[in-house]
């Protein structure tokens, strides 16, 4: 992997000492900003929902992430913690996941107007799946490096998901029949939409809550 200072690996340093937030964010306008070249139909609507879900869901999701497995793994390597290895595993399979996020991306950004395209909306989604096939939810730690593993059920659910949307982006590049590929399409454009919603209304509920928390504590 590599070595940082003092014997570090490269991959302890956090996200707010890289520029991965703001490749997301770069990714993300840039994905937008082609939206309006765009005439493939099926790659319009991928490219829509790739650069919200990038801005609203992959990117704050991998800042928080990145940070906190390099906090954890720094701590647990001064201590010399038994817990290292779970957390080694976990940043590694962080930095994978935002590695295949933001390569297709990137492809969306930079390859062709063609349905085939498509195929780089599945590959951002392939990130998040192999993410969880991998064994993320079962070496996850918290930023103290205590072990914080994701329930199975949630793990689960989260991939067929996952699976769902990278067959849906597939389809939408792959099928011979233009009415497929376009349905395929939006199939993949609601699903992200649904996912994208669930996160502002996410945020917004976090929000109102430290709002009556302060206006708790000024009372």
């Amino acid at each position: 992997l590599g070595a940082g200072p003092r014997g570090m690996p490269i991959f302890a340093s956090s996200a707010s000492q890289t520029p991965i937030p703001w490749l997301y964010r770069a990714l993300s306008i840039g994905i937008f900003a082609r939206c309006a070249e765009t005439t493939c139909s099926p790659l319009l609507l991928c490219r829509v929902a790739a650069a919200a879900i990038l801005a609203l869901d992959f990117e704050p999701t991998a800042t928080t992430q990145l940070n906190e497995s390099a906090k954890a793994l720094n701590e647990l390597k001064m201590s010399g913690d038994s817990n290292t290895k779970s957390a080694a595993k976990w940043r590694g399979l962080v930095v994978q996941k935002s590695l295949l996020e933001l390569g297709g991306a990137a492809l969306l950004l930079l390859a062709p107007d063609k349905p085939l395209t498509c195929l780089a909306a599945a590959l951002m989604l392939l990130g998040h799946a192999t993410f969880w096939l991998f064994g993320a939810a079962d070496v996850r730690v918290n930023d103290s490096g205590k072990p914080a593993p994701v329930p199975p059920s949630l793990k689960n659910t989260i991939l067929k998901a996952d699976c769902v949307l990278i067959a849906a982006a597939s389809c939408a590049a792959l099928a011979p029949w233009p009415a497929f590929r376009l349905g395929s399409a939006t199939l993949f454009s609601l699903g992200i939409s649904g996912v994208c919603l669930e996160k502002l209304a996410g945020r917004m509920k976090k929000q109102k809550e430290a709002i009556a928390r302060s206006s708790a504590g000024e009372s």
